[in-house]
Parts: structure tokens; C-alpha cells; sequence
């Protein structure tokens, strides 16, 4: 764009009345700030397939999230400089919460949806893929320990017979096939 990215017109705008889904070839960043906060986004170039999906997600999206709260939280994510300090964006019912993934103690999937499980106990149902949360919160410290589970390490006690025991007291299985690979991350 002329003159500056769509990133700084939306920060011009500071709220806008319709609905975004980036096209972009920028940096990882940028992206998990759009991740972090429930927008979307295709890589270019666009695939039919990537955006008949994103399109899907977008008519899937609860409508009675508050437009102006969640654009906001996109904004503050954009101009963090950690990616440690992201909130995610998720809906239920008909609040939306920010939360930090530094809440999070495991992710589980549930067909092409994500259960999201605070350290508190609280539970969130996500339409995005485990494999979405892992693309989103591996590089921030958050392991694979089974085809259906994801875990914050920071979250982890200790192992306990094929399992991973957490600080609250949930007990996760571990794949065979994921064993080398978590002991390895939790030697590190």
C-alpha cells in the first residue's frame, strides 16, 4: 500500500466497522498478532482452498463478540514487542476474554475445534485446530506431547508413567512416538 501497510491504517482508523482478513507476505510477528487475536489471514499468494477456509471461519465466528474490544486487543498485540506479552482473543457465550498464553496450562483437541485449559480451571472452546494453537504458541514455549494435547512446559511438574503431571495436578498422556522428543524439551 502507498503510503504505509494495512497494520498502520488500521491503527488509524483505531476501530472500524467491518470484518479483516489479512493477505499478507509479512513477517511471522505481525502474524501471531493477528493469530493472538481471532483475525485472519492468508499468506500470499492466496490459495481458493486457504480462502474458501478463511471464509468458513469467518461465518463460524460467534456474532455477539464485541467488534471494538477484540480490534483493540489486535492493536495492543500489534505494538507488543514480546511476543510473551500477546493475550488471545477467545469468545464464549457472549463475553470475549484476552488471555495470556502464560494462563494456559494445556490445549486438547476436539475434532476441528480446541479445548483451551486455564491453570485456574477455566475451559475455553476454540474453532481453531490444535494444529493452529501449536503454529501459534510452540515458539513461546508450548509442547506437542501427544496428537491431541499441547502443553505448556512452564506448566509441567514432572513425568509420571507416560504422562506429564502439571502444576494443576492434571495428568496428560504422552505418545510414545512424542516421549524422546518431551524429554528432550524438558531436559533443556
Amino acid at each position: 500500500m502507498p503510503g504505509g501497510s494495512g497494520f498502520d491504517l488500521l491503527q488509524q482508523l483505531g476501530s472500524w466497522p467491518f470484518e479483516v482478513i489479512f493477505c499478507t507476505g509479512f513477517q511471522r510477528y505481525a502474524i501471531q498478532a493477528i493469530r493472538f487475536s481471532a483475525l485472519d489471514y492468508l499468506l500470499k499468494p492466496v490459495q481458493p482452498d486457504e480462502l474458501a477456509a478463511a471464509l468458513q471461519r469467518y461465518h463460524q465466528r460467534h456474532p455477539n463478540a464485541d467488534r471494538k474490544v477484540v480490534q483493540q486487543q489486535f492493536l495492543q498485540n500489534l505494538r507488543q514487542s514480546n511476543e510473551q506479552q500477546l493475550k488471545l482473543t477467545l469468545t464464549t457465550g457472549d463475553r470475549t476474554y484476552f488471555v495470556s498464553p502464560a494462563e494456559l496450562s494445556h490445549c486438547t483437541a476436539d475434532d476441528n475445534y480446541t479445548e483451551l485449559h486455564t491453570s485456574d480451571g477455566r475451559r475455553f472452546i476454540s474453532a481453531r485446530t490444535l494444529k493452529d494453537y501449536e503454529d501459534m504458541l510452540a515458539p513461546i514455549g508450548f509442547l506437542r506431547v501427544h496428537r491431541s494435547t499441547l502443553v505448556n512446559k512452564a506448566q509441567i511438574t514432572h513425568l509420571d508413567d507416560g504422562h506429564v503431571v502439571l502444576k494443576n495436578q492434571a495428568r496428560l498422556e504422552v505418545s510414545r512416538r512424542k516421549r524422546e522428543e518431551v524429554l528432550k524439551a524438558l531436559a533443556g
